[in-house]
């Protein structure tokens, strides 16, 4: 076996052992998201807090908004826009709004913004908002704070559907290992690992 076949033999083992690690871990990262979908409701709830925050990737540059909202009562909820359709995203909501919101109750996240509030936010200062969040599935906005909430208008109200809450408007199992980014990709994984183990044998065993 001549020298430039051998390196080229091993950059392709290095290139697959690579390949099949990232694809278990992408694999296992996406079929750990399986799990029963419940969702909960809350109504006509005034926003005290109002917050927006960008991940910063990597190489510098933002990522799509995540919106903190905590309400007078106390509870925490976030609202991701790229989880709706472009003809369903929600306008920004403010602080001092009053919406209803549809929220899954199955997956809580771990929310402080301390950092996030040293900025002011729609032109005041911002309160940080610190505690346990639920993601905002369908939010419903256009109540007039000037009227009695219980003789609101419905015409005047709009909802926002999230993609998946239109999809799935009850309670249901959401199984991510039959997609292609979670079980397809532990196979491929699975099978990539040990061919190249294999390979690198008989790569081993031709020197």
């Amino acid at each position: 076996m001549s020298s430039n076949l051998r390196m080229f033999l091993l950059i392709l083992m290095v290139f697959l052992i690579l390949g099949g690690f990232v694809s278990l871990i992408v694999g296992s990262t996406v079929t750990s998201q399986s799990g029963y979908v419940t969702y909960k409701q809350e109504n006509k709830q005034v926003v005290r807090t109002s917050l927006e925050e960008r991940e910063v990737s990597t190489f510098g540059s933002s990522g799509p908004p995540i919106y903190y909202l905590q309400m007078a009562d106390g509870s925490i909820y976030f609202l991701q826009p790229d989880d709706f359709s472009p003809e369903q995203k929600p306008p920004v909501i403010h602080e001092g709004d009053t919406i209803s919101l549809v929220y899954d109750s199955g997956k809580p996240r771990d929310i402080d913004t301390t950092k996030d509030s040293e900025q002011p936010t729609y032109g005041g200062p911002a309160s940080p908002i610190k505690g346990v969040g639920y993601r905002i599935v369908q939010v419903t906005i256009g109540y007039d704070t000037q009227k009695k909430l219980l003789n609101e208008n419905p015409q005047s109200l709009v909802v926002f559907s999230a993609n998946e809450y239109r999809e799935h408007p009850k309670d249901y199992y959401r199984n991510t290992f039959v997609s292609f980014t979670g079980g397809g990709l532990l196979v491929i994984g699975f099978v990539i690992l040990p061919s190249a183990y294999i390979f690198w044998r008989k790569l081993a065993r031709g020197s």
